[in-house]
C-alpha cells in the first residue's frame, strides 16, 4: 500500500512538470455493490457464523463436536462510496488522456438471514439467525483515463484502473437454537461481534489488503472553462455508479 502510494505521487508529480500540463482536482461519489468479491466477503461470514455456532453449542453439547454443519443462507448486500483526487492532463485542458490519483473509500453493509442445521449421529441442532458484516475500506486508486471528444463541451469517457485498500469493519450474529440431544429438547440464544482486526488475529483466512480493480464508462461535461461534471459506470470489484466535479487548475 506505502509503495502504491509512493510511485503515484512521484508519477504525479512527474508529469504534472510537463509544460501544458493542465491539474485538475475532482471530488466523486456513489452507489457501490459487491458482486465480483461477494463470494469472498460470503464465505468470511459463514466462517465467522460457524465460530460462533462452535463454541457455543460444542462447549454445552459434547455429542455435537466436529458435527456437519449445513447452511441455508440469504445475502443482501449494499453500499457506497466517495473519494478526492487528482487528475493530470500532460496535454493540457484539451488533452484526452489523463492520469489519477485518488484516495476514496468504500463502505458495504452485507446483510444475512437463515438457518443453519448441525448433525451428529441423530443428535441435531437447527439455528434461525441473522448476521451483519459492516465494510469501511479506504483505498488508493490509480486510474489512466482517455477522452473520445476532449475539446468538445460534452464528451463520453473510459477509464481503467487498479489500487488497494486496508479491509476493516465488523461482523455480527444473532440466532436462536434449537437441539436434540440424547432425545432432550432444549433452547438457547447465541450473540457474538467481533471487528476484523478480532478475527484476523484469530483467523489466518481474514486478509487485510483488498485490491481494486476499476473499469468505467462516462460522460464529462464543461460546466465553465475550469469547472467540469461528471458520470459513469462500470465494475469496481462490482457494479458502481457515482458522479462528481472537478476544477482544473
Amino acid at each position: 500500500m506505502r509503495k502504491l502510494l509512493l510511485v503515484s505521487t512521484l508519477l504525479f508529480f512527474s508529469l504534472s512538470l510537463i509544460a501544458g500540463a493542465s491539474v485538475e482536482l475532482v471530488f466523486s461519489g456513489g452507489m457501490w455493490s459487491l458482486n465480483l468479491v461477494k463470494g469472498r466477503i460470503e464465505s468470511l461470514a459463514n466462517d465467522q457464523i460457524d465460530n460462533a455456532i462452535r463454541d457455543t453449542i460444542e462447549n454445552d453439547y459434547p455429542e455435537l463436536r466436529d458435527a456437519s454443519y449445513m447452511h441455508t443462507v440469504n445475502f443482501d448486500s449494499s453500499g457506497g462510496n466517495y473519494g478526492l483526487g487528482l487528475r493530470i492532463y500532460p496535454g493540457g485542458k484539451k488533452g484526452s488522456f489523463s492520469l489519477g490519483v485518488f484516495l476514496f473509500k468504500t463502505s458495504m453493509t452485507l446483510e444475512m438471514d437463515g438457518t443453519i442445521r448441525i448433525e451428529k449421529e441423530g443428535n441435531y441442532g437447527i439455528v434461525n439467525g441473522q448476521g451483519k458484516v459492516n465494510i469501511n475500506t479506504p483505498a488508493l486508486l490509480l486510474e489512466l483515463r482517455w477522452e473520445f471528444l476532449p475539446s468538445s463541451l460534452i464528451s463520453p469517457y473510459i477509464t481503467f484502473g487498479g489500487g488497494a485498500g486496508y479491509l476493516n469493519g465488523d461482523a455480527a450474529f444473532n440466532g436462536d437454537i434449537e437441539t436434540h440431544v440424547g432425545g432432550t429438547v432444549e433452547y438457547d440464544t447465541i450473540s457474538e461481534s467481533k471487528t476484523f482486526d478480532q478475527l484476523r488475529e484469530e483467523e489466518e483466512n481474514v486478509p487485510s489488503v483488498l485490491p481494486f480493480a476499476k473499469l468505467v464508462l462516462g460522460v464529462r461535461a464543461r460546466l465553465t472553462d475550469n469547472l467540469n461534471a461528471f458520470i459513469e459506470g462500470g465494475l469496481l470489484n462490482g457494479f458502481v455508479f457515482s458522479g462528481g466535479a472537478g476544477f482544473r487548475f
